[in-house]
């Protein structure tokens, strides 16, 4: 099965306009196995302290995380250096919201954006 790291910004992105990023791969033809790192969890757990919907979209993001039993990988560097890193190997696919990181993955791996109605998108 295919791996494909979901990013902080696609999982709050979701659960902000009531969608689960993690519904969506699933619907996809192509199964993946979502993954994230300890340093998106640390994201999401900071963000998650946050009292209004980011706050809200943080703690679902976790829940499901939890629930999903998305893989989790040992790693506290900082999200977006894992990303990188993780993408360069070739062996994953990446789900982003954040427009300069998907600018700066896509002339190496395949990236995908959520978009407001839940589905996946091709990052062009």
């Amino acid at each position: 099965m295919n791996r494909i790291i979901v990013d902080t910004s696609s999982i709050l992105f979701g659960f902000a306009n009531r969608h689960s990023v993690f519904e969506s791969l699933s619907k996809l033809d192509v199964k993946y196995m979502p993954m994230v790192s300890k340093g998106i969890i640390n994201e999401l757990s900071i963000i998650s302290k946050n009292s209004g919907a980011k706050g809200a979209s943080a703690r679902a993001g976790l829940m499901e995380i939890s629930a999903k039993h998305v893989e989790v990988e040992d790693s506290e560097i900082y999200p977006d250096k894992w990303i990188f890193k993780r993408a360069s190997k070739g062996d994953v696919a990446v789900v982003t919201n954040d427009t300069q990181l998907a600018r700066k993955l896509a002339r190496s791996t395949v990236v995908l954006k959520l978009s407001k109605d839940g589905t996946l998108k091709n990052f062009w």
